[in-house]
């Protein structure tokens, strides 16, 4: 399905007309019907304006899936991903253990005691195995959980500084090509 088919097919799901839409994401009616019968593809800004007006994921819009899980480095961009938008917190509690939550709202959508012999099923901890232990990992989880702890204050040093630590680190862990 091209995007412009997606695009329509999420417009009608909604009952909203392409004038209604345009009204909300303030994308040009006229644009809206070319995407729609795909005479053009619209530009990032306009499926982030549209996926909103819609109320759904971009993603949606656009059928991309460019997530590829091959590496190391995929592995380590899949967890900073799930937990920055808060759907898993992984903390460290030790030199060998990193602890990994599921958030309130998703621990509603998962029955994850079955099979499992634990006295709390809402935590598992996890051996970091060989392949993903390394010294960028924790350090990574350390300064998160430090940012974590901090006032958000655009203007303090100490917080800019240690949210750019966090953000180098996230790239440096994603570099990885050892594969899974």
């Amino acid at each position: 399905m091209k995007i412009g088919d997606r695009l329509k097919t999420l417009r009608m799901a909604t009952g909203m007309s392409g004038e209604k839409v345009s009204e909300i994401s303030g994308v040009n009616h006229s644009l809206i019907k070319k995407y729609e019968t795909n005479r053009t593809v619209p530009k990032p800004n306009h499926i982030n304006k549209l996926s909103n007006a819609l109320n759904v994921s971009p993603y949606a819009i656009t059928g991309e899936n460019n997530h590829k899980f091959n590496t190391i480095g995929d592995l380590y961009g899949l967890l900073i991903m799930l937990d920055n938008i808060g759907f898993i917190l992984i903390k460290k509690n030790d030199a060998d253990y990193v602890s990994m939550e599921l958030n309130e709202s998703a621990k509603q959508f998962f029955d994850l005691r079955k099979g499992l012999e634990t006295q709390d099923w809402r935590t598992y901890n996890i051996l970091i195995n060989d392949k993903l232990k390394n010294d960028l990992f924790l350090k990574w989880i350390s300064k998160k959980e430090l940012l974590k702890s901090c006032k958000v204050d655009e203007e303090d040093k100490y917080y800019l500084n240690l949210k750019k630590d966090v953000e180098e680190l996230e790239l440096l862990l994603q570099q990885s090509t050892e594969k899974l």
